[in-house]
Formats: structure tokens, sequence, C-alpha cells
């Protein structure tokens, strides 16, 4: 599985280009400054219509969120992000990425976080269980060595 953590509009377009990629893990605590009309947010509509194409999913953390110097900001990107991506059907990863066991949080505390930021219910419970389904996906695709798969 590969894992890339994204850097403003141009580092998202590239990794979101690549289709060996299976999670951007998108990082809205950037220096970018807010314009009056809109956030200065780390995906549009472009992103999430070439994230879909290439079947690649969008993470969203949790810690970042904790340890952001501007919660408030941050947390206004992500639900914009959310919206962009839930209008675009992108598969959408909301996970605590814990640096530390103080950041460890429960799956309800998430899933219940999620929520707030924007997420239906569906798509909340969704968004925690979409690793595990990239994780059988690749397990099919690559086996271990020494084991076949045999389809009945």
């Amino acid at each position: 599985m590969i894992v890339v953590e994204g850097f403003g509009l141009e580092d998202n377009r590239k990794i979101l280009s690549n289709k060996n990629v299976d999670i951007l893990v998108v990082n809205e605590d950037t220096p970018f400054r807010d314009t009056f009309h809109y956030r200065a947010i780390s995906i549009n509509h472009v992103l999430c219509k070439l994230a879909k194409k290439n079947d690649i999913a969008i993470a969203f953390s949790f810690s970042s969120i904790l340890n952001a110097k501007d919660r408030i900001k941050v947390i206004g990107r992500i639900m914009q992000d959310i919206k962009l991506c839930m209008k675009y059907d992108v598969d959408i990863i909301f996970a605590s990425f814990a640096r530390n066991k103080f950041e460890m949080r429960s799956p309800h505390d998430i899933l219940s976080f999620a929520k707030t930021l924007g997420m239906t219910p569906g798509v909340a419970k969704k968004s925690l269980e979409h690793i595990e389904k990239i994780i059988e996906k690749k397990k099919k695709k690559f086996p271990t060595k020494g084991v076949e798969i045999i389809e009945e």
C-alpha cells in the first residue's frame, strides 16, 4: 500500500496523477492564506475528479487537527475538502494517524467527529472501513510468495 502526504495543490496534483498511489493524506495545516471568498485548500474539484479516476482515496488526519497551530482554520478547510470529496464520490479515509499514545482515539470518537465535520453517517462509517478494503484488494493483486489464489 502506498500512502503519500501532500502539501499544496501542485504536490497533490502530481501525487494524484500517479496510479500506483493508494492513499493521499491531505495536510491542511499549511501557511497559505485564505482569501476573502474561499479557503486555501489542498484539493479542488479537478483533483477530486483525478482521484476518482485513478481510484485514490483521500485521507484526513485527526492528529493534524490536534497538533494544528490554528485549529479553526484547519477544521474549516477539512470540512470544505469533505464536501468536495462527497460531491465527486471520492473514497474518504478519516483516521487518527496518532504520533503517540495520547493522540489515540476510539473508532466511535473518530466516527462522531467525522459526522461533525459534515460526513453523512454512511460515508463516515465507510471512511473507517476503507483501509481494510484497500488491503484486501492489494492481497488479491499481490499475494504472498508461495500462495496461489484459486477462483471457484
